[in-house]
């Protein structure tokens, strides 16, 4: 069925829908309405160029005919339905006794993000009309029949919205990555249609109205040359892949596990496998598991369609579920291999390799397997858990290490005589000389809770801060900073700021060593038979 009318300029306040006194009537024309999102409802016609800066976009309305004549499933002349005396309430004409599910379509436009229009450009549709009354569209149902015919039989309500997700029915079956999982065919004609263009596609010329635009006005004349066509073939449907949980897909010997939410920012940041990752804009399962399997990684999994983790273990945080839900969890075809699924966002799609001959790695670095390792105690000196984001905590000397353990950061920052030294994200190691900034967060004698969770790269049995967190020690090796009251016949006076440009604070004499000692310098300038010595 067809609601609205192609050719149409200027608001038609003859036609009307069916009414009489107990159910009032509107102009057909209120079929199509447009919101300018954030700001105001525009009713029917809409003049595009006065309202082209909506601040959240233009949204475009549309109702269906509800009404249907019970006998015809289809007339040219869109006679065999009728719309609602009110467009979307209300009640059916004469003569068109079945009630349909009312359809109404929204299509959002991001007019707002368009360049300005002073250099002579306009917002137009399509079919040549920059009034906005000819907004119209179709409707073929295109719906799978046992899906349809159980939704309308067990959601069809006057309460809420209409909205997918009040039907569990149509939840089950909504695909939210159809961005991903339906990308935009290739032109099968040869003009272009993407970004501003200098005119409308297929020969149509912009008609203002206010009388009916012609047909000429929307096909091309006699002579004209047309463009390209470029032929596509026929594709045969396959359906979603489906694997059972442990039964082999992909290369042999590799078994599906399920579908894992991934607990990355949990248990020490961990994913659900960890060790090594890969991105393949051409991803594939075979792919993901030839990658882990030629680097000795027994499991594979891949999440967000394009990638690939591998590891020698599950991080045990994470659950699994069988089957697909093309709304939630798993629901991203692989860009390579359309029937299949490549994981979702924060959802992956494990794999496990039980090949007998299969040849593990010995590199456990960053794999999930240090959860198997038990984290001890803090030690005496653990100060706690600190906030570490913009301004370091510990703003004096740093360094990253795979290998970082709190050891070595200790004997790092010992090495520069630093008091307090910390480890964050698994493999940094931070000094100061106290806390520059960052707040306090916990300093639970359990490492269990402990805000700072992840397990250090050097060492799985203890913990290395957590992102955006620092586990902070005192240095038991630090020797506090002394200043020498008198050297020699020299009593210590005050700190003076050297004046830069104009001269030293001291400036008969300089001696530079690069193991300078008070008592070094005093013994120089003594010698020199000055007075100070700084």
């Amino acid at each position: 069925m067809l609601s609205g009318n192609k050719a149409a300029r200027s608001y038609n306040q003859t036609g009307m829908t069916w009414g009489n006194a107990t159910y009032q009537n509107r102009p057909i024309q209120d079929a199509a309405t447009f919101l300018c999102i954030g700001d105001i409802l525009y009713p029917a016609g809409y003049n595009l160029q006065a309202n082209a800066s909506c601040v959240g976009g233009l949204r475009a309305q549309l109702h269906f005919q509800s009404c249907w004549n019970g006998v015809d499933l289809y007339k040219t002349d869109n006679s065999h339905v009728a719309y609602l005396s009110d467009m979307d309430n209300g009640v059916c004409p004469p003569g068109f006794p079945k009630l349909l599910p009312h359809i109404f379509m929204e299509t959002d436009y991001s007019i707002n993000t368009m360049s300005n229009l002073d250099d002579g450009g306009q917002f137009v549709w399509s079919m040549g009309d920059p009034t906005g009354y000819g907004y119209h569209g179709d409707f073929q149902n295109g719906w799978d029949m046992a899906v349809q015919t159980n939704a309308v039989a067990n959601c069809i309500s006057d309460a809420g919205f209409g909205t997918i997700e009040e039907c569990p029915i149509l939840e089950a079956n909504r695909n939210t990555q159809f961005s991903n999982n339906c990308p935009e065919m290739p032109a099968q004609v040869d003009e272009p249609v993407h970004g501003m263009v200098d005119k409308l596609p297929g020969c149509i010329n912009i008609t203002y109205g206010p009388e009916m635009a012609p047909a000429s006005s929307m096909s091309c004349p006699a002579g004209s040359k047309i463009p390209n066509i470029f032929k596509t073939v026929d594709s045969t449907p396959k359906p979603t892949s489906n694997p059972a949980i442990g039964s082999v897909f992909g290369n042999a010997n590799n078994k599906y596990v399920g579908c894992g939410n991934d607990t990355y920012g949990s248990l020490g940041g961990l994913r659900t496998l960890n060790a090594i990752s890969t991105t393949n804009v051409n991803m594939t399962v075979e792919y993901c598991q030839a990658y882990c399997t030629k680097r000795g990684y027994r499991y594979s999994g891949i999440e967000y369609a394009t990638q690939c983790y591998c590891d020698m273990a599950i991080n045990p945080s994470s659950s699994f579920y069988p089957g697909i839900n093309m709304s939630i969890g798993c629901s991203m075809t692989c860009p390579g291999s359309r029937q299949d699924i490549c994981g979702g966002p924060a959802y992956m799609s494990v794999f496990n390799n039980t090949d007998p001959n299969f040849k593990p790695t010995t590199n456990t670095a960053n794999s999930v397997i240090q959860l198997q390792t038990a984290i001890t105690n803090f030690t005496s000196n653990y100060v706690g858990c600190y906030s570490d984001s913009g301004a370091r905590t510990l703003n004096g000397t740093s360094f990253n290490s795979n290998n970082m353990t709190n050891a070595a950061c200790a004997s790092f920052c010992a090495a520069s005589n630093y008091p307090y030294y910390g480890t964050e994200y698994a493999s940094q190691c931070f000094c100061g000389f106290g806390y520059s900034t960052g707040t306090f967060l916990d300093n639970s004698s359990s490492p269990a809770v402990s805000s700072c969770s992840y397990r250090c790269n050097g060492n799985y049995s203890q913990l290395c801060g957590g992102y955006g967190t620092v586990s902070v020690y005192q240095n038991p090796a630090y020797v506090p900073v002394v200043s020498p009251k008198n050297v020699g016949k020299y009593t210590a006076k005050n700190c003076l700021t050297d004046p830069g440009t104009n001269g030293r604070a001291l400036a008969a004499a300089q001696a530079d060593n690069a193991n300078m000692t008070v008592e070094n310098c005093v013994g120089f300038c003594q010698g020199k038979g000055y007075k100070y010595a700084g």
